[in-house]
């Protein structure tokens, strides 16, 4: 007697990476999967998911489409990147399994006013 069994699995081929960029800046998150969800901590709330798009192409922040986008099987973009309103934490999850990947933006703010200031200190 054979038994046949049959199993769904979520397919990864790529997870979100903790990613560094400068004020103004493009972010990218990579993942892509099968089914994909990706979803924002708030930072003033840490334990709050901003739901932001859902496979296939479903927007939850609709009113926000001009800072974020998807691109790619699911790679998420952060458009102007902003310090204060932008960096976090940031999960890619596949919404019917038990996958769930994070990951990090840091926004390092404009320097240049900084640098300025020390020059004109230093003369």
């Amino acid at each position: 007697m054979f038994a046949v069994i049959a199993a769904r699995a979520e397919t990864w081929d790529t997870r979100p990476a903790d990613t560094t960029v400068a004020q103004g800046q493009e972010a990218t998150f990579n993942c892509s999967g099968s089914k994909v969800r990706w979803l924002r901590n708030l930072p003033t709330a840490p334990d709050v998911s901003l739901k932001l798009f859902q496979s296939p192409d479903t927007w939850h922040y609709a009113n926000h489409r001009d800072k974020f986008d998807v691109s790619g099987q699911y790679n998420l973009i952060v458009y102007n990147a902003d310090a204060r309103s932008d960096a976090g934490t940031y999960q890619c999850d596949a919404h019917e399994s038990d996958h769930l990947f994070r990951a990090n933006l840091v926004v390092i703010g404009n320097v240049f006013p900084l640098m300025l200031a020390l020059k004109l200190i230093v003369l």
